[in-house]
Parts: C-alpha cells; structure tokens; sequence
C-alpha cells in the first residue's frame, strides 16, 4: 500500500470517526481501526489526535473553501445564478457531508479557540464579484437595498438548517427517510427562489 492511499484511508476513516464522536471523544485506536491500519502506522503519519484533527478540519474546509469563493467571483454569472449555484454547493456539500454541520457547530462550543484558529482564513467575502454585483444592482435601483452579509447569512442558514436540525425536521413534517433526500433536493431551489424574488420586489 502507498503513502498516498494509506494518507486517503486515515482522511476518510477519520473524518467518520471525528463527526460521530468529535475530537474529545474520538480515539485513535477506532480510527486506525476504521482505516485498516494499526496504531503505531497511523502515529507514524499524525503524531497526535489533535494534529490529525487539525489537519482534517483544515483540507475540508479549504476544498469547500476554494470552490466556494469560485462560485463567488465567477465571471461569466449574475447575481442570480451565484445565489442559485451557492444553494446547489452548500446543499450538495452538506448531503455529502450529512454530519458536518453539526459536528462543526459541536466542536465549536467544546473547542472554540481550536475551531477559530482553524477557520481564522478571511475569506474576502465583502470584495467577491458576487458582493460587487449585488451593490451595484441595489444602485441601479433593479433590487431593494439591504446589508449583503445580511443575506449572504440568510442564505447559508436557510440551507445549513435542515442538516442541523434533521432528525427533529423530518419527525415534525413527517418524512421517511426515502423521502428526507427529495425534499432536501427540493429545498435548493426554493431557498433561492425565495431570496431571489427578495430582492427584485422592492
């Protein structure tokens, strides 16, 4: 086995193991279990829990990260298809990652200096073509005026929300677990068809 499938086997089983348990009640001995390795290869490659953690939290959220900010400042969009693409990355993310959110939000009330010094990155977000199209469209009078981080907020929330709150969710509107999926697929276009007609009714 080379360095580079053992590394994909550690990534996977340690993001598996660290969404279910987080990183206090995750063990290293379940992870390298989970990747079919035993513990002293898998000290070999992460010194440490936390080393390992840092740098699984780290790639996640620089791959997000990176698609992302391409949505946010492509070229050949408006306002609109990025607000509709941004809906379509985040809820694929999520429904590939259906943990994460809550994980995330988890390890940040039990490790919050850890979580911020992973996610202390500025994104830029306020200087993305997105934000510059969206001001300029206020301007021009063609949206009503309101704060873009505002609704940049409203839209990750919108789509965050059914991850966090999923079991609860889908007991209250009662969903099956067949059904959960199409209404999640059917929620990317709602949440940016509410938003986007937001701003044109002015």
């Amino acid at each position: 086995m080379d360095d580079k499938t053992t590394e994909s086997q550690i990534f996977h089983a340690a993001l598996k193991i660290f969404h279910k348990k987080g990183l206090a009640g995750a063990r290293m001995q379940e992870i390298a279990d989970e990747a079919g390795i035993n513990k002293s290869m898998l000290h070999y490659y992460y010194r440490s829990k936390e080393k390992l953690f840092g740098e699984i939290f780290k790639s996640s959220s620089e791959e997000f990260s990176g698609k992302f900010l391409t949505i946010l400042n492509e070229e050949n969009s408006n306002w609109e298809d990025k607000i509709r693409d941004i809906c379509h990355l985040h809820s694929d993310f999520m429904m590939a990652n259906p943990d994460l959110a809550l994980f995330v939000i988890n390890e940040m009330n039990q490790q919050p200096d850890c979580i911020a010094s992973l996610l202390q990155t500025d994104m830029g977000l306020m200087h993305t073509r997105f934000f510059k199209q969206l001001r300029e469209a206020m301007k021009k009078g063609e949206i009503r005026k309101v704060d873009p981080m505002q609704l940049f907020v409203s839209l990750v929330s919108e789509i965050v929300h059914p991850f966090v709150s999923g079991s609860l969710l889908q007991r209250r509107v009662n969903l099956t677990a067949e059904e959960w999926p199409k209404f999640l697929e059917k929620r990317k276009q709602f949440v940016a068809d509410m938003l986007i007609t937001y701003l044109k009714t002015k």
